[in-house]
């Protein structure tokens, strides 16, 4: 076994949503928040979630109104100064897109509201990009989801209303036992 899993290595890129939506928005892209812990492995910030666009950003607790950008394409924050956390607040694009950063996973574990999405059904998966694009609208303010990946050096989970530790210890076992 390459690595010996334990839940506290996995690294939480998804903390907390918070809605914003309006009545007509829900076939829309929705207001939302996202928590980036830390910089990747290549000191840049990603989002993993695609924005359609930023209206804020803020750098450990603090609101910055200039010196950063935002690239839609890869989901990279580009902002040069030091920081320990940070967290976007925009439109996602809707149906999502994620893309999974340092990704070496072929099939990356996803699950909302109550199943495993099927590759192809559900979503499209173009692992030359580690891009996942869902078929359908998704809330992923108040939805349950979970989406789990790895990279040589760590584990991901990107997770909302999601509590099932099982499945999240299962799936990691079986797929770094096997790499």
């Amino acid at each position: 076994m390459r690595r010996f899993f334990v839940f506290s290595a996995i690294f939480l890129i998804f903390a907390s949503c918070k809605t914003n939506k309006d009545e007509n928005s829900s076939q829309k892209s929705a207001e939302t928040t996202f928590v980036q812990v830390e910089r990747g492995d290549d000191a840049k910030i990603y989002s993993t979630i695609i924005f359609e666009s930023v209206s804020n950003f803020f750098v450990d607790g603090a609101e910055k109104k200039d010196g950063f950008s935002y690239d839609k394409n890869s989901g990279e924050i580009i902002y040069s100064q030091k920081g320990k956390s940070f967290k976007i607040e925009g439109k996602f694009l809707n149906p999502p897109v994620f893309v999974l950063q340092e990704n070496i996973c072929e099939n990356p574990f996803i699950f909302y509201d109550g199943r495993e999405l099927q590759k192809g059904i559900d979503y499209d998966w173009d692992e030359e990009s580690s891009t996942i694009r869902f078929h359908e609208t998704a809330d992923l303010d108040e939805g349950s989801y979970c989406i789990l990946w790895f990279s040589p050096s760590r584990d991901f989970s990107l997770l909302n209303n999601f509590d099932d530790q099982q499945i999240i210890d299962d799936w990691f076992s079986k797929n770094l036992s096997a790499n």
